[in-house]
């Protein structure tokens, strides 16, 4: 089920925002990495891979922006 979400990125965290409300709030220090599927039919998603956490696979249009 996919549920739309706000991503906003600061020089502390990445948060993830629903309905104007903060859901999650990720330290930068924690990201490990990010990737992108190489996948034709998924070419908007990407995942934000987490240290002791679960990952996030997000859906963006601006996914290409991510890894400018």
């Amino acid at each position: 089920m996919k549920q739309e979400r706000t991503l906003l990125l600061t020089n502390i965290k990445l948060y993830n925002v629903k309905k104007h409300e903060m859901q999650r709030a990720i330290a930068i220090e924690n990201i490990k990495a990010l990737t992108k599927s190489m996948d034709p039919k998924r070419a908007t998603s990407f995942i934000v891979h987490v240290a002791s956490e679960y990952d996030y696979v997000f859906d963006s249009e601006q996914r290409d922006d991510v890894f400018k």
